[in-house]
């Protein structure tokens, strides 16, 4: 497992590892979706998704 901080509530979530790019991540404290935008050994980089309006 590897894990990642929620930039919103600042908790720490574990990942699956064989997450990829693309894979959508809710976190279970704050509810809030990370898209992993780059997926390469340890290093996992994401972004927030925005809500559609």
């Amino acid at each position: 497992m590897k894990s990642i901080t929620c930039p919103e509530c600042k908790n720490t979530l574990q990942v699956e590892d064989s997450v990829k790019v693309g894979d959508v991540k809710e976190c279970e404290f704050c509810g809030v979706e990370l898209e992993m935008t780059n997926v390469s050994g340890e290093v996992l980089e994401f972004e927030m998704l925005e809500e559609e309006k």
